[in-house]
């Protein structure tokens, strides 16, 4: 399953829009977003904060894209 989901990623981030702005090779942020998103799973559970995983998912999506997202939502 997990990797079903990495390639789920893989075939969505080579569009052309994500290439301008994708910091890493489609591939490694492919699985770098399938660490990631079972952490935040962790993250979620063990601290049970909203703000917290808003906080993670920003600082994430910064290092990923090169931007952080709001946190409305």
């Amino acid at each position: 399953m997990l990797d079903e989901i990495e390639q789920i990623f893989s075939a969505r981030l080579p569009r052309p829009e994500d290439q301008t702005v994708l910091r890493l090779p489609p591939d490694e942020a492919a699985l770098l977003l399938l660490v990631f998103t079972h952490g935040l799973v962790v993250i979620k559970r063990v601290y049970q904060d909203k703000t917290k995983l808003f906080a993670s998912v920003n600082i994430f999506m910064n290092l990923l894209f090169g931007h952080s997202t709001s946190n409305d939502g």
